[in-house]
């Protein structure tokens, strides 16, 4: 393993709700090498950066630099989409900013993102093809919410609270085309042939929070737009056990199933990503 510095709390942003911040760690020696911008989830109401404090240092160790950070949270009052993805987009450009600095190399950018943070994660990579300024190689979405209206749906029967209808300020029969402008599935549907990314989508197959039929149904759909495609069901497994979360038991990379999970994610960005 390489060794790393690391800075944490970095301010990159400032909103009218305070200072957004953000954790890198890098290698210490060498050249330039890929950066992984690590989007945590939490349903876009809950989650810290710090959920990544073990995939971030691990990843730098392998020869990355990693960048994980907070982004606005919605509330009742609240709604924060579109506000939030432009947190995630300042983020990503904050880090593309400081590639000197940190060593990254901006033509080899990994997004990585779980549950929520899958759905950020898919989103801006297909919104950053409009910047000339760095290139998305890979996403690596964990669990992720792709199809906004389909998840709204289950969640009315699932769970007690509404966490689309708080990110968007509106149920989507009150705002069906702003609900499809902000899910990942349509944004791909809508594509006429595929952009220069490719994808990696890993799910539990009993996900009883992000049913594994979101996963499943984008994958598809990828594979059907012509996009590299792979895709790590895991049997048995439901959610939250991709990182650490509070008040929840498992998460670190030696539990399971990262200990399978950790190494077929190395594998992928050895064999897809240039060094």
């Amino acid at each position: 393993m390489m060794p790393i510095n690391e800075e944490k709390d970095i301010i990159f942003k400032e909103t009218d709700d305070g200072p957004l911040k953000a954790d890198v760690y890098y290698p210490t020696e060498g050249d330039k090498y890929p950066g992984i911008v690590l989007i945590h989830g939490g349903a876009w109401l809950q989650g810290y950066k710090e959920m990544y404090c073990e995939w971030g240092p691990y990843l730098a160790q392998q020869g990355y630099v990693t960048m994980t950070f907070n982004y606005r949270l919605s509330t009742p009052e609240t709604p924060t989409y579109p506000d939030v993805i432009n947190d995630v987009k300042d983020a990503v450009q904050f880090f593309v900013k400081n590639s000197k600095k940190w060593k990254i190399d901006t033509d080899n950018i990994v997004i990585l993102g779980d549950s929520a943070g899958g759905h950020l994660a898919t989103y801006i990579t297909i919104d950053s093809q409009k910047d000339p300024s760095y290139h998305i190689t890979a996403v690596i979405g964990v669990y992720g919410v792709y199809d906004l209206p389909a998840w709204q749906q289950y969640t009315m029967e699932a769970r007690d609270n509404d966490p689309v209808g708080q990110l968007m300020g509106g149920s989507c029969n009150e705002m069906p085309e702003k609900y499809k402008e902000a899910s990942p599935y349509y944004k791909i549907k809508m594509l006429e042939k595929p952009f220069n990314t490719i994808f990696f989508i890993i799910w539990g197959d009993s996900d009883d929070v992000v049913p594994a039929s979101q996963s499943e149904a984008f994958s598809l759909l990828l594979e059907q737009k012509g996009f590299d495609t792979q895709t790590l069901v895991i049997p048995n497994k439901g959610h939250y056990w991709f990182n650490i979360f509070e008040g929840i038991e498992g998460g670190s990379l030696k539990d399971d199933p990262n200990s399978l999970v950790v190494p077929n994610i190395l594998n992928y960005l050895k064999m897809k990503l240039s060094k």
